[in-house]
C-alpha cells in the first residue's frame, strides 16, 4: 500500500514535469529523429521513481524511526546516483588517458544522470547544421554509451526486484516472529 501511495504522487508530480517535454518532441518536425532517445529518458524517469519509491520503503522498512530511514533514503540515492559522476568526472579530468578512467565511467551504471547522458540527440537546425552526441558521448560514435544505458536498466531492474524480495521477505519473517 505504502508503495503504490508513493509512486501514484510521484507519478502525477512528474507526468505534469514531463508533459510539457512530450510535446515539444512532437511539434518540431525536425526532432522526431530523436523520439527513440526521448523514449529511453522516459525508461529513465520511470526507472528512477520507482528505485527511489522502492530505497524509501526498503529503509521504512529496515528502520524503526522515520528520521533515520528517511536520511539512509537520502544517502542511498546519493551514492547510488552522484557518486559514479563525481569519480567519473575526477578520472576524465585528471587521469583523461590512464586505461582505468574508461572503466571508471561505466562505473557510473547505477547513475540515472549518466544513463541521460549518454544517450545519442541530434539536432537538426534549420540551415542544415547538425549536432550530435550525449553529455558523455565520445569520438568514435554512441555504442559504448548505449552499453552504459542498457547496464543502468539492467541494475535498476535487479536492484528494485532485490529489494523488494527482501522485504517480502522480512514482512514474513516479522509476522511469523509475531504469532
Amino acid at each position: 500500500g505504502k508503495l503504490v501511495a508513493g509512486l501514484r504522487i510521484s507519478s502525477v508530480l512528474t507526468g505534469f514535469l514531463l508533459w510539457p517535454v512530450l510535446l515539444a518532441c512532437v511539434m518540431p518536425v525536425g526532432y522526431w529523429s530523436n523520439l527513440p532517445t526521448i523514449g529511453g529518458y522516459l525508461l529513465v524517469v520511470l526507472l528512477t521513481c520507482l528505485t527511489t519509491a522502492i530505497t524509501a520503503l526498503f529503509c521504512s522498512v529496515i528502520f524503526d524511526k522515520t528520521a533515520i530511514s528517511l536520511m539512509s533514503t537520502y544517502l542511498v540515492i546519493i551514492a547510488l546516483f552522484t557518486a559514479p559522476l563525481a569519480a567519473s568526472f575526477f578520472a576524465t579530468t585528471f587521469f583523461p588517458e590512464a586505461p582505468a578512467t574508461d572503466w571508471v565511467e561505466l562505473a557510473g551504471f547505477s547513475s540515472p544522470f549518466s544513463a541521460i547522458f549518454s544517450l545519442p540527440l541530434t539536432i537538426n537546425s534549420p540551415g542544415g547544421l547538425t549536432a550530435s552526441g550525449g553529455l558523455l558521448a565520445s569520438g568514435q560514435g554512441s555504442s559504448s554509451n548505449l552499453i552504459l544505458f542498457a547496464l543502468y536498466v539492467f541494475f535498476s531492474v535487479v536492484y528494485n526486484i532485490v529489494l523488494m524480495i527482501t522485504m517480502i521477505w522480512l514482512f514474513h519473517t516479522r509476522w511469523r516472529v509475531s504469532q
